[in-house]
């Protein structure tokens, strides 16, 4: 494998790991406060969904190319 990562594919990887934790934590926000009149029996599944994404935008974000 190569040992150095070329500057644009890090910076493209910072970027998707920051639109995947933005866009996480919204859908797991928005599946804790739904609108009123709303059936939020299965809820829980997706605020697990948004925070499973937001944890993987966590991770592109601080990991390392070397």
């Amino acid at each position: 494998m190569s040992t150095d990562m070329p500057i644009g594919l890090l910076v493209a990887e910072k970027i998707v790991g920051l639109v995947l934790l933005i866009l996480g934590g919204f859908f797991a926000y928005a599946s804790l406060t739904p609108p009123a009149g709303d059936i939020n029996y299965i809820g829980g599944i997706f605020v697990f969904l948004g925070l499973a994404v937001a944890v993987v935008g966590i991770f592109l974000i601080i990991s390392r190319g070397k």
